[in-house]
């Protein structure tokens, strides 16, 4: 029987403002309130609000707390669900905003709070458990936060009681559109109206005067809305072009009630865009450009640069181009001017916030950096401060902690907690880590760009580069066992390839073989096992003897499953992750003729990473993690969903738990 898991802590599991289960005191009484995350999902009956696991039986008739038993099974002789024991790797920076000396940021599903007061060492105080959606949007009124979260097309608005900033907590949901879909981007505030920009609905207005029971007041219906920026009587929004670019709308607004009065396409492509007054700032590839937007219907061009830029920062006629260090552009006089560049790690900015005299950006790399403005022509930097892993892709458990592969980055290395202990960088404009193994003190990463990294991580703190080996196609996956690590290749081609690491600072591709578009792989006993994905020809799963691997050769091509994502082993079964939205679950006791066990129909957007140990396969799709139990060959069962913010693109089975690693969601580590 499955059991669709919820964390209680979670939207989904709160009521909306205004909402009868709301309490006299203005809390919130989560009793018998509806979800809707994940597969199969049901009402949950937990009150507990503090990040703990509730489940409930897909037919509903009976509820049973997953924290309260001390057995090793349940009542139906059934492992007990596993328990969200944390959130770590972080995740994409997807929102900032700065109130005081706090800035409030979201990484990722969470929302991270940082105490900026010592703006030369920022420190992280306080966060929340992992949300229902990624963080798109913060706005902070008074001692509450509203945070939009982007999750499928189910997005939401929550609010969050920040008196505390080192114990942020859910309140409630904020009920903003009837719409069946909803892609919330942001939320900003003017005086006690909130408004929340949708790329479904549009833009929305609220009364917030009884901040914790924001009330509908308009809606205007713009298309595609990635950001507003509000100023007291004036609204602007940035949507996506029919013919590419950015559009950008003017918007008056007098008590809430909104009104368009212009827009326009902007003749430049950029990656971010800044309002400020009647002129709009864009940051992009190439070049920076600044706009007039007087006439809300024309967009004319007053100044550019060839600086390229990933984000953009204004105020008070001075804009901030985080491109290759922070350069300034300054239209205070008659003639705009370029003011100094400060050297700072900006590169891949993500989201930037300004407010008073400083200036912070958080960066896709995983770095934060302070600046002070108080002077505006002329910034200065103040701190630099270490983010959570931006987009793990793969993790391994190591002596220090984790070792983590990030795609924009590199290696990083954190302790038990998901504190930061060392990183390794590599170089290049395209980096793209997919994949890593640890044998030892090495670690080989995978980088889809430019091939197989072996890097020294005997000291944690400062990892090396031993030798970069360059493949000819695009690696995604590796394997290391013994004196060779074999490395799956994808686009434009797919192939497995075999590299001697005998001796690790001369390591050379010594043999490969053909495949059509490898995901992943894993090595036992001589044989390599590949999950293939079909491009221009049929996938599956090819397992290619290596007993000598200078000579490998395909052994057998499982076509049952003609596309696949994914492949784990446990025994003498292989699990494979189908395109087809199904797990196949094949005999490989001879490994030269697979045969199809079971075919497990998985139900959730897609699937996309497998694990399996002892008698449990854990199966990562669109929105969750769905754990089976495949004790008994041809009856496997799902037992348990676990809701995610994004799809689990990778899973990993640790001594204590199981990682779903997630990407721009950061990586979620369930245990019992």
């Amino acid at each position: 029987m499955k059991r669709t898991l919820v964390w209680t802590s979670l939207l989904l599991a709160l009521p909306a403002c205004g909402d009868d289960t709301t309490n006299a005191e203005g809390g919130v009484d989560t009793e018998a309130t509806d979800t809707g995350n994940g597969p199969g999902s049901s009402p949950t009956t937990s009150e507990d609000t503090t990040g703990s696991v509730a489940e409930t039986e897909d037919d509903t008739t009976g509820t049973a707390d997953a924290t309260d038993t001390d057995e090793p099974t349940d009542t139906d002789g059934e492992p007990p669900p596993m328990a969200v024991l944390d959130h770590i790797g972080g995740g994409q920076p997807g929102a900032l905003e700065l109130a005081g000396s706090h800035a409030y940021t979201g990484i990722g599903p969470r929302l991270v709070v940082w105490d900026l007061s010592d703006s030369s060492a920022p420190t992280q105080v306080g966060g929340t458990e992992p949300l229902p959606g990624l963080v798109t949007g913060i706005a902070v009124h008074g001692q509450i936060a509203y945070v939009s979260l982007w999750l499928d097309l189910e997005g939401s608005v929550v609010m969050l009681d920040v008196s505390d900033p080192h114990a942020p907590a859910l309140m409630g949901t904020v009920d903003y559109t009837n719409s069946a879909f909803s892609l919330p981007t942001a939320v900003r505030i003017d005086g006690d109206t909130l408004f929340v920009s949708d790329m479904e609905v549009g833009i929305v207005s609220l009364d917030i005067t009884t901040p914790d029971q924001p009330a509908v007041i308009d809606t205007l219906e713009v298309f595609g809305v990635t950001d507003i920026v509000v100023s007291t009587g004036q609204l602007r929004y940035r949507a996506g072009a029919f013919i590419g670019g950015d559009a950008v709308g003017t918007v008056t607004h007098l008590g809430g009630v909104m009104l368009e009065i212009g827009s326009t396409s902007l003749p430049d492509m950029g990656l971010d865009i800044a309002f400020d007054g009647d002129r709009v700032y864009n940051a992009g590839l190439f070049g920076f450009f600044a706009y007039d937007l007087s006439d809300p219907e024309m967009a004319m061009t007053v100044f550019s640069d060839e600086a390229m830029g990933s984000a953009v920062a204004a105020a008070d006629d001075v804009a901030y181009n985080f491109g290759d260090g922070l350069t300034v552009f300054d239209f205070t006089g008659a003639q705009p001017a370029v003011g100094p560049t400060v050297d700072a790690p900006t590169g891949r900015a993500a989201v930037t916030s300004i407010d008073g005299g400083r200036l912070v950006g958080l960066t896709e790399l995983g770095v934060g950096l302070v600046f002070d403005v108080s002077s505006p022509s002329t910034p200065s930097s103040e701190g630099v401060f270490e983010l959570p892993v931006p987009a793990p892709t793969a993790a391994v458990v190591t002596s220090a902690g984790l070792a983590f592969a990030d795609f924009y980055t590199g290696l990083r290395i954190v302790d038990p907690r998901g504190a930061s202990v060392g990183r390794f960088q590599v170089e290049g404009a395209q980096v793209g880590v997919e994949d890593l193994d640890v044998v030892g003190d090495l670690a080989y990463l995978a980088d889809w760009s430019s091939g197989l990294y072996i890097v020294d991580i005997s000291n944690p703190a400062s990892p090396t580069l031993v030798r970069h080996v360059v493949t000819p196609g695009h690696p995604s996956s590796v394997s290391v066992a013994g004196n060779y690590a074999y490395i799956g290749e994808s686009t434009n081609g797919g192939s497995v390839l075999v590299v001697d690491v005998s001796d690790p600072a001369e390591a050379a591709i010594v043999a490969g073989v053909s495949a059509t578009h490898v995901f992943g792989l894993v090595h036992r006993d001589g044989f390599v096992y590949v999950a293939d994905q079909a491009v221009f020809d049929i996938g599956g799963m090819r397992v290619i003897d290596v007993s000598d691997p200078t000579n490998p050769v395909q052994a057998a091509h499982y076509t049952t499953c003609d596309s696949a994502l994914a492949v784990a082993l446990d025994g003498d079964r292989a699990f494979l992750a189908c395109t087809s939205d199904e797990l196949h679950i094949v005999d490989i006791s001879t490994p030269s003729a697979p045969v199809l066990e079971q075919a497990v129909p998985i139900d959730g957007h897609g699937v996309w990473s497998v694990a399996a140990a002892d008698g449990l396969a854990w199966v990562g799709y669109g929105m969750g993690i769905a754990e089976l139990d495949v004790s008994t060959p041809g009856s496997a069962q799902t037992l348990y969903d676990y809701p995610t913010a994004i799809r689990v693109q990778r899973l990993v089975v640790t001594p204590d738990g199981v990682l779903g690693i997630a990407g721009m969601a950061g990586t979620y580590r369930l245990s019992r």
